[in-house]
């Protein structure tokens, strides 16, 4: 991701995207009325990509089929007289079965705690700091941040997160003393929070001895609907879980949504509609031909899909006249109806341009009045900052107003000064001037 050159920004008008209902019906689960969501995400290596490297030029994170190529070079270098066992092992270095024999191997053969500084010089965390996207991720009012790596970055970003204090469980010791909003570290944690979970035997002995973070996590998929971020569809650590919820949860078992590129086909998108997943598709938003470059794509990608959640939220009526924050930064998207508009503080802000008359600019306004005092959350009394926020939105269109009025249909000279009598009385001005 360390790269100079400037990533297209995502399109202004958003293509088909058949999955659209998906994202917004775990935008709600996310944004239910309460501290935390009823959504936990659980966060893959493909987060991890989204780093920022600390030295020009650094490639990014592994992904798990660049680890297991790594093991098969120590394993079968070239030159070893295993020509045809390594060869094989590369043209299926993505399979899951490949992976964790392969890291079996390298523990049996060379030790465990060589398996686990292997996985340290491979992964070089402290190389790397976290992105804008983990961030963006954790301002999210998840109920649980689960994950499989062993990095350290969403920890490290929770530290400039405001608003919302992250406590990390690595050990299963520390779950009973830990508190909402957590980020679980589900396979271990660098430094040394080990062993990591990667072999074969590890996935297969991991419900028994790792039994409170299996515990927890069941909790978690009972109460909470589960998104999958950073995860290939035939990643392991994707199928070990997503496998376990559905057969230890059977028909209690939440929506498991798996969001990314993924770039199914009709087949796969079956299967993991067998499996009980939901799959999240963004291959329409970041269509091939404008994102070529494959980084940059899935964080777009991933940058939409946060976005939208967060523009989920639901609209708080005691933040009236204040609008709600714009889906993309740099526009003026009105995602609720029911959410005041923008109000024009000086008659300079609308109509600009030299082809715009006053009764253009005026009935603009009306428009917007009209619209706010319609989201007006009903207090007797306003409060002194909503008074405050009123009047200097209104005071400046007075004299603009009046002397214009001749220029207006009479309907709409009857409404807007309906709508300033109204603003007036609100803010307790009994006379302007």
């Amino acid at each position: 991701m360390g790269k100079s050159l400037k990533p297209p920004t995502l399109p202004e008008h958003q293509p088909v995207f058949p999955d659209a209902p998906h994202v917004a019906a775990l935008g709600r689960a996310l944004w239910t009325e309460r501290e935390f969501g009823r959504a936990a995400v659980m966060v893959g290596a493909g987060m991890s990509r989204n780093a920022i490297p600390r030295h020009p030029g650094q490639p990014s994170m592994p992904m798990w089929w660049e680890l297991t190529n790594a093991l098969i070079d120590r394993l079968y270098p070239e030159g070893s007289g295993s020509e045809r066992r390594r060869n094989r092992l590369l043209a299926t270095a993505a399979s899951i079965s490949v992976s964790t024999r392969l890291a079996d191997e390298y523990a049996v053969a060379f030790g465990r705690h060589e398996l686990d500084s292997l996985i340290r010089t491979l992964v070089p965390d402290s190389d790397f700091t976290p992105g804008p996207l983990h961030e963006q991720l954790l301002r999210l009012p998840w109920a649980d941040v689960l994950t499989t790596n062993w990095d350290t970055l969403l920890e490290r970003a929770a530290e400039s997160v405001t608003g919302r204090r992250y406590s990390a469980v690595r050990r299963s010791e520390e779950i009973p003393t830990s508190s909402r909003p957590r980020i679980v570290k589900l396979h271990g944690s660098f430094p040394a929070n080990g062993p990591f979970v990667f072999t074969e035997e590890d996935f297969r002995t991991y419900p028994r001895r790792h039994a409170p973070f299996v515990n927890l996590v069941r909790q978690s998929a009972l109460e909470n609907t589960l998104c999958l971020i950073g995860f290939s569809g035939d990643d392991p650590n994707f199928l070990a879980w997503s496998g376990w919820v559905r057969d230890e949860l059977a028909e209690y078992a939440p929506r498991i949504y798996l969001c990314g590129v993924l770039g199914l086909t009709h087949p796969e998108r079956a299967l993991l509609g067998r499996r009980g997943v939901i799959p999240i598709d963004l291959s329409p938003i970041v269509p091939r031909d404008r994102f070529p470059d494959h980084a940059i794509r899935h964080a777009k990608a991933l940058e939409w899909f946060l976005r939208r959640l967060a523009s989920a939220r639901p609209y708080d009526p005691l933040r009236w006249p204040s609008p709600p924050a714009p889906t993309q930064p740099g526009t003026t998207d009105r995602l609720d109806v029911r959410a005041p508009w923008v109000e024009p503080r000086y008659p300079s802000d609308i109509g600009k341009d030299a082809t715009s008359s006053e009764s253009d600019r005026l009935a603009a306004l009306a428009a917007t009045w009209e619209h706010n005092r319609a989201c007006y959350p009903g207090w007797l009394v306003a409060p002194a900052s909503v008074r405050e926020s009123v009047f200097g939105n209104t005071k400046h269109w007075i004299t603009d107003i009046l002397a214009h009025l001749p220029q207006l249909a009479p309907i709409r000279s009857i409404t807007i000064l309906s709508d300033l009598m109204w603003r007036l009385d609100l803010c307790l001005v009994l006379c302007p001037g």
